[in-house]
């Protein structure tokens, strides 16, 4: 599965002798942007042990070249922290042509997002309705932690949705078929994610897979 990026907000410096940068990668239990769905991040789909033996780089835009910090099964110059309300970072900006403009640029305002890049495990997916009838996600299982990037503009949606090749269509079919209700609404919207998805898709994971895991889902509801 490709890997998903997810927005995050970096700490400024309150003391600019300092080269610290820290910040939030991942909140728990927090809902996306309505995207044909809502997604969550739950607390159970990142554990210690994940980290501990994660390889994860600290960089410019996604972009390994501009690398700042790095964190290498617990040893390196990144700090992760994993807490009851999420993940956290920290690092000492390196005394580099990029680090250093990397800091001011945080300094000054101009740089305050970031962003993390993971994949979610095989079943790491539930699907379900909510209270309004909306369809919702939650990531309970992920499998791979890769880089934290700083980033200039965060595309939250289109990043959000294109990296994540989930089959609506299928998901939609399987809600239908097990005569679950599901207003007009929900279903033009997962309609036109399927279209725009289908777009820019190379290719699609397999439709059982998304259709089992709906109606266990379903099912539990």
């Amino acid at each position: 599965m490709n890997k998903l990026y997810t927005r995050a907000v970096i700490d400024q410096n309150e003391n600019d002798e300092s080269r610290t940068i820290t910040g939030k990668a991942i909140t728990f239990d927090t809902p996306s942007q309505y995207i044909g769905y809502t997604e969550y991040i739950r607390s159970s789909a990142i554990t210690q042990d994940l980290i501990d033996k994660s390889d994860v780089i600290m960089n410019f835009q996604h972009d390994d070249t501009k690398m700042l910090a790095r964190w290498t099964r617990g040893k390196g110059t990144l700090d992760i922290q994993l807490k009851d309300d999420g993940v956290y970072f920290s690092f000492d900006c390196p005394d580099t042509t990029l680090g250093n403009d990397i800091l001011w640029h945080i300094r000054h305002g101009n740089l305050t997002k970031c962003s993390f890049a993971f994949t979610i495990a095989e079943n790491g997916m539930r699907w379900y309705r909510d209270a309004d009838n909306n369809l919702c996600g939650d990531v309970v299982d992920i499998d791979g932690l890769y880089d934290m990037a700083i980033v200039t503009t965060p595309a939250y949606d289109d990043t959000f949705v294109d990296a994540r090749d989930f089959d609506l269509d299928a998901i939609k079919r399987s809600l239908d078929e097990s005569q679950t209700i599901v207003s007009e609404e929900v279903k033009e919207v997962i309609e036109q994610e399927v279209n725009e998805q289908n777009e820019e898709r190379s290719e699609k994971p397999s439709e059982e897979y998304y259709t089992e895991m709906v109606k266990t889902t379903l099912n539990k509801i």
